[in-house]
């Protein structure tokens, strides 16, 4: 077939296209969160196999010498079936599973999926725009390359922004999945004679359809909301012989209510330090990262004020309709904490930091000194901070002495307290009283005032 496009039509699939390759990109990112969750490495992965991919599609679209639109409909065809199937949650869900199983190396792990999923997808789209150059009419290489390459990047943009800040947000990721397919199919429409209308209209009602309950309707039966940050689930778990309602955010067990009323040990030895040991009461307490809104939950809470503060702005909806089903003790504040604490003119006399992006995952941004000099700033003098970090107990990973090293690089007086000594990841606790100034005085052999400072040392 060599049909001839209308330079209108060239311009427009070319657009569709940019815009699909780039939400492909933002749905990969979202889409590996539950799964290793978000950070620079990630992002880097998965930037680094798009351009990787894109420019191998340049390269070899460029070199097609015939039938360029026949080649573009199989590419679309296949693309489709890589982004509404294989970017799927419960097909991301698979592969995780059982790469984890065998190799249980994240980064490697991260890379098989991209190179399978992503890769090729990006690949084939990436060949639109050397093939759609043959129908561009111009006596000029340069000018045709720069027209296409324009409007397929402002193609790309919008698809970044619109897919980040419209389709996320209103509709969630399975149905951006299917937008995309959607596109892809009215891009392959463009492109067809009228006689193949029948035969390809079928074979992309089909991958709609499979598309539709791989990601639509699997989120409908698994998920209380997906949205750009998580997907939620409440389901009764039971856990150590017991009974639990676990509220899930990224395949995490983010907060837990027992029959008691009680929720997972970390808060309620949290609560015991602050309400019982120090007899917090009557004080303005601030929560970095929201979870189930747990630590405010119960008796225990000494009528004090709490804030908290999430990036999601839907945790607050999801968490008292679908799992503490009443209104949460509290102010929510939707916002990024370090851009909270930062710009916070308000000290607080306490401070709960619990900030993660799936199970084992702290955004890079919310674990670095100056992040903790934010927050010490947000403390008032004497006032007491509480980190929840989960990294090995007894410091035996550079992950956890890091970690050690940067909190203390902030606050000179923290207790660090392992939950459960066991081997492997357990909740450990850093409690940290913000004293402004550090005591220099070290005791040698020569000169030890200790025996003095000890009577003087209340009982």
């Amino acid at each position: 077939m060599n049909k001839i496009l209308s330079k209108r039509r060239t311009t427009f699939v070319l657009f569709l296209e940019g815009f699909v390759s780039v939400s492909l990109q933002m749905l990969m990112m979202r889409q590996l969160v539950p799964f290793i969750g978000s950070s620079v490495v990630v992002s880097s992965l998965v930037v680094g196999f798009f351009l990787a991919s894109l420019a191998l599609g340049y390269a070899v679209g460029g070199r097609v010498k015939e039938n360029h639109i026949e080649k573009l409909i199989k590419n679309l065809t296949i693309s489709s079936v890589l982004l509404g199937i294989g970017i799927s949650y419960p097909i991301m869900d698979i592969s995780f599973t059982f790469l984890n199983a065998l190799i249980d190396n994240p980064l490697i792990e991260t890379s098989i999926v991209l190179t399978f999923f992503l890769a090729p997808a990006v690949f084939l789209l990436g060949q639109t725009v050397p093939l759609l150059t043959n129908f561009y009419k111009s006596s000029r290489v340069s000018e045709i390359a720069g027209d296409s390459f324009a409007i397929n990047t402002i193609g790309s943009v919008l698809g970044s922004i619109v897919t980040a800040l419209f389709f996320f947000y209103f509709f969630g990721m399975g149905a951006t999945v299917l937008i995309d397919v959607i596109l892809i199919t009215i891009v392959m429409f463009l492109l067809l004679d009228k006689s193949q209308y029948l035969k390809k209209g079928i074979i992309m009602a089909l991958i709609i359809t499979v598309t539709y309950f791989l990601n639509i309707n699997y989120e409908k039966n698994n998920f209380k909301l997906t949205n750009a940050y998580n997907n939620y689930q409440v389901i009764d778990e039971e856990i150590q012989g017991e009974l639990v309602k676990v509220f899930k955010m990224n395949r995490s067990y983010s907060s837990g209510l027992k029959k008691n009323g009680s929720s997972w040990d970390y808060i309620e030895y949290t609560k015991t330090i602050l309400f019982s040991h120090l007899g917090i009461k009557n004080k303005e307490i601030l929560v970095l990262g929201a979870g189930g809104f747990t630590l405010s939950n119960g008796k225990r809470v000494n009528e004090n004020n709490f804030t908290y503060v999430d990036i999601d702005p839907d945790i607050k909806e999801v968490a008292e309709k679908e799992f503490l089903n009443k209104e949460i003790n509290g102010e929510f504040i939707a916002q990024d904490a370090r851009v909270f604490v930062k710009k916070s003119k308000k000290q607080y006399d306490a401070i709960l930091v619990d900030l993660y992006s799936n199970k084992s995952t702290i955004p890079w941004h919310l674990l670095t000194k100056e992040f903790m000099i934010d927050i010490k700033k947000a403390t008032k003098e004497k006032g007491v901070v509480v980190f929840n970090i989960i990294s090995g107990g007894m410091f035996e990973d550079n992950y956890g002495k890091n970690i050690y090293n940067t909190i203390n690089s902030a606050f000179s007086y923290c207790h660090s307290m392992p939950l459960y000594f066991t081997e492997g990841k357990t909740n450990l606790l850093y409690i940290c009283k913000n004293i402004i100034e550090k005591e220099k005085t070290i005791y040698i052999d020569d000169v030890s005032r200790s025996p003095f400072e000890e009577m003087r040392t209340k009982n």
